[in-house]
């Protein structure tokens, strides 16, 4: 019995969030990373707690490297085996995790959960997506909102587990006490359980899988029942196959030597500088310049409700007005988050306020800049062309981390205040970033790329 396109779709929908659900879980070892860093401590005593400032960078950048590689996985092993692969990889990355007591393995095995994650988690977003592309900024904000909620949930439940007495850092050690550090080793089992729930149920949900053609039949919102004729042998379909792989290259191709394809890129790498700078450093800067520890702690569940409530509202919005102006008021909201952070940073109030502001950025920067690349080069090339994309993305992810970890040295043993200084000098050079995308943003357009043009000149 065939099922119908509606019917898919509602399995599609169900599939794709119990899949992240489940997925979402192991991103909450970046966000616990002061009180994992505390476990190493006790194992390497020379390390200091900057160095977990750079474990959501570092998955965040490898999720964006190996997400093109999900598109190859996809057509050539299937998107089936390509997310279970994703998740025994996953799985074993964070088994790893238990067992390590050395920071650069630790770093390796975020690599290693990077990769795991980036081949596999785009590939349900993709085939949701594409049975309402006239939604496609509305569902990716959902989408997005339910990941960075869960995450959330993990984490807040991780911090109970392992610090429920809110407890500050230790001034003199400028680390978490010893229980804490231990206790950090229960969330594994926690992230183990959901992990594997994510990959089956998702694997078990998500399908039935929308192939090339029927994506192709809803971009252009064509709603007729298919009535071609299934009269081509087997060499004949055989040879279309080929052609059509050979097509796809060519496209992706054109498509990566455009300057829609650099200006976008721009775009993401100077707002996500600045926004992830802020989110990144946020407990271990705020624990540092004396914020309350109780405050770090809620402030979890208000960057979750600040997403949760603007995600759908930006994806609303890039389906009315387009991808290329939510991204232009993101730059500009990012521009006044980087103002306040240099005048009022040292306030618990302000402090507040500067990262529910940080946080309306990155549900819109993650709400607008995805439907905008399936708009502009295709649902159908999404995961290789906005997989490459997102590099940018995670280049300057990377740069703002190590940026802050190479002056933080200087600055560790010193007062609150002189902390402060490097911090503000940073965010100064994120807010001119966030300028350069405002100007990006404006000059870019909705227009689509046109494969069949023999240059790219105006696209």
């Amino acid at each position: 019995m065939a099922i119908s396109q509606r019917n898919k779709y509602i399995l599609s929908f169900i599939g794709t969030f119990l899949f992240h659900f489940g997925f979402s879980s192991v991103q909450c070892i970046s966000y616990l990373s002061v009180y994992i860093t505390s476990y190493i401590h006790l194992k390497q005593t020379w390390i200091t707690m900057h160095y977990g400032n750079f474990f959501m960078p570092f998955m965040n950048f490898a999720i964006t490297i190996f997400t093109p590689l999900s598109g190859y996985s996809e057509r050539t092993f299937g998107p089936k085996m390509s997310i279970i692969f994703g998740g025994l990889i996953t799985f074993f990355g964070t088994l790893g995790f238990y067992y390590q007591q050395n920071i650069f393995i630790c770093y390796i095995l975020i690599i290693v959960i990077g990769f795991g994650n980036g081949i596999s988690i785009a590939i349900p977003n993709k085939n949701l997506i594409s049975y309402k592309p006239d939604k496609k900024g509305f569902i990716n904000s959902i989408l997005v909102c339910f990941q960075t909620i869960s995450i959330s949930i993990y984490t807040i439940i991780g911090e109970k587990i392992i610090n429920p007495q809110g407890l500050d850092i230790e001034k003199d050690k400028k680390f978490y006490n010893d229980e804490c550090a231990l206790n950090s080793r229960k969330i594994y089992y926690f992230i183990l359980i959901m992990v594997s729930f994510g990959c089956l149920f998702g694997i078990l949900l998500f399908f039935p899988y929308q192939s090339d053609e029927e994506m192709n039949k809803n971009e252009q919102m064509s709603l007729l029942e298919e009535t071609e004729t299934k009269t081509s042998n087997e060499n004949d379909l055989e040879k279309e196959n080929e052609r059509d792989e050979k097509q796809y290259s060519i496209n992706l191709r054109k498509a990566i030597k455009s300057k829609r394809f650099k200006i976008i890129g721009g775009i993401g790498f100077s707002i996500v500088f600045q926004i992830t700078f802020v989110l990144n450093t946020f407990r271990t800067f705020g624990a540092l310049i004396n914020i309350n520890g109780q405050l770090l702690q809620y402030l979890v569940i208000v960057i979750g409700l600040a997403l949760l409530i603007f995600g759908p509202i930006w994806g609303i919005l890039v389906d009315k007005y387009g991808g290329r102006i939510i991204l232009f008021l993101i730059s500009i909201i990012s521009i006044i988050t980087g103002i306040l952070f240099e005048f009022f940073i040292e306030n618990d109030i302000m402090f507040a306020i500067i990262l529910t502001l940080n946080a309306i950025c990155i549900a819109g920067i993650n709400t607008s800049i995805t439907p905008h690349i399936m708009h502009v080069f295709g649902i159908k090339y999404y995961l290789e062309i906005g997989g490459l994309i997102g590099i940018y993305g995670g280049i300057s992810i990377l740069m703002s981390s190590i940026t802050a970890f190479v002056v933080s040295l200087f600055y560790e043993d010193k007062p609150a205040k002189a902390i402060i200084f490097p911090y503000k000098i940073i965010t100064f050079f994120g807010t001119q970033l966030s300028a350069i995308a405002s100007l990006l943003s404006y000059y870019d357009s909705e227009k689509q790329f046109d494969y069949n043009e023999i240059t790219d000149i105006g696209n």
